[in-house]
């Protein structure tokens, strides 16, 4: 399921491409949920989204992070052996494009990376008055319930902090402060760790030539011979 605002020109146009290239392919289902209403809160728009949902298991999937191809097996895999309703990682890695660093974040039930049955995230599970932490507020009722696993495998997801995420610039300065701790414990129970800048460098390397040749894939497909524009 994509969802975009019916203003985002761009994201409208790329949701389009991958419908028509999934349809000419047919090996895949895409649904569009155009959203009109931009005043509608985040946890209002995740529970609409997770009903539109038609498979068994729901993963949040924001399109200005980075995945490892294999996250979605690897996690399903994890929740299934654990017999829990979600699973989320207890670690990622954050790539901060403003201040030109990356550190490692530990020991937090990370709500972006969750997976879970659809069953489990519907109806009230996310806050419908809530357009920030309204994930937050899903996995701690969760793991209140005891409805929720955690894997260890940082290098299945990379935050992008750019500029236009839902926490401001003095958030994700914090954080790249206490990265420079090395490992310190901070208030909040995690551990943070930075990355050395050629790391850095050779991940947004690749994140740039990833975006180019996804790009150039998603086009590719949706001018297949048989497509129909």
């Amino acid at each position: 399921v994509l969802a975009f605002e019916a203003t985002d020109a761009g994201t409208r146009a790329v949701a389009l491409q991958a419908h028509a290239a999934a349809q000419h392919e047919r090996q895949r289902s895409v649904r569009l949920h155009e959203i009109r209403n931009t005043t509608i809160a985040l946890g209002m728009l995740r529970s609409q989204v997770a009903a539109l949902a038609t498979g068994d298991y729901v993963a949040q999937w924001d399109d200005d992070d980075v995945y490892h191809p294999s996250r979605i097996t690897w996690s399903v895999g994890a929740l299934l052996c654990s017999h829990a309703h979600a699973l989320v990682l207890d670690a990622w890695v954050a790539v901060d494009y403003t201040l030109g660093l990356a550190y490692e974040s530990t020991r937090y039930d990370y709500e972006g990376s969750i997976v879970a049955r659809a069953a489990s995230v519907r109806d009230d599970c996310y806050p419908a008055h809530l357009s920030s932490r309204e994930d937050t507020a899903c996995v701690k009722k969760l793991r209140a319930a005891g409805k929720l696993a955690s894997m260890h495998a940082p290098h299945l997801y990379y935050y992008s902090a750019h500029g236009n995420n839902t926490f401001g610039s003095d958030h994700f300065l914090l954080m790249a402060r206490q990265a420079s701790m090395a490992w310190k414990v901070q208030q909040d129970g995690r551990h943070r760790r930075a990355l050395r800048p050629p790391q850095y460098e050779r991940l947004t390397w690749f994140f740039d030539a990833l975006a180019q040749s996804a790009e150039k894939a998603l086009l590719a497909a949706a001018d297949g011979p048989g497509f129909a524009q």
